[in-house]
């Protein structure tokens, strides 16, 4: 698909409680300070090393995504969305987290997902999603095929799931 038929990727998405804010310049110490409240071993589950602090997986998150939402719950940042390896109109990386403790299980990275697949679908900004999954984080892989994706590339350290939008 060429570029230009690529709609807009939406500022802000809404679902009832849930919604999603396009990350920019004026809101990067909202973000910021999600990432210094964050347990450290939540950053290790997404795959960042033992070593590294709140401060670099929050600079590391902002050069590595293509854009990102903020995830509120309530109007409380509880998480973020990241888009990665972005090819307009085909495919992108998607990474989901929940980093506020005491909002994992409340169906907020659910409808966060659903939101997303929805706006990505109107807007052809891709018609596949990739996720990839440390092979021993357990939780994500369940959550990840019980919203459809299915595992198409297995590594030592990882899984690859995909799913048609």
């Amino acid at each position: 698909m060429h570029a230009m038929k690529v709609g807009r990727i939406p500022k802000s998405l809404e679902n009832g409680q849930v919604r999603l804010d396009l990350i920019g310049p004026l809101s990067w110490f909202t973000y910021y300070k999600l990432f210094k409240d964050v347990d450290l071993r939540i950053l290790h589950q997404l795959g960042y090393h033992k070593d590294s602090g709140r401060f670099k997986a929050f600079w590391f998150s902002l050069y590595l995504f293509n854009f990102a939402y903020l995830i509120r719950y309530n109007n409380q940042p509880v998480g973020v969305v990241g888009i990665y390896q972005w090819q307009p109109g085909r495919s992108l990386f998607l990474t989901l987290a929940i980093l506020k403790d005491g909002f994992f299980g409340k169906g907020i990275g659910s409808t966060s997902l659903k939101i997303l697949l929805t706006a990505f679908a109107k807007t052809n900004l891709c018609r596949k999603v990739l996720i990839e999954v440390k092979n021993d984080n357990v939780k994500a892989l369940r959550f990840w095929k019980r919203h459809g994706f299915r595992i198409v590339n297995e590594t030592r350290l990882t899984y690859i799931l995909d799913l048609i939008i």
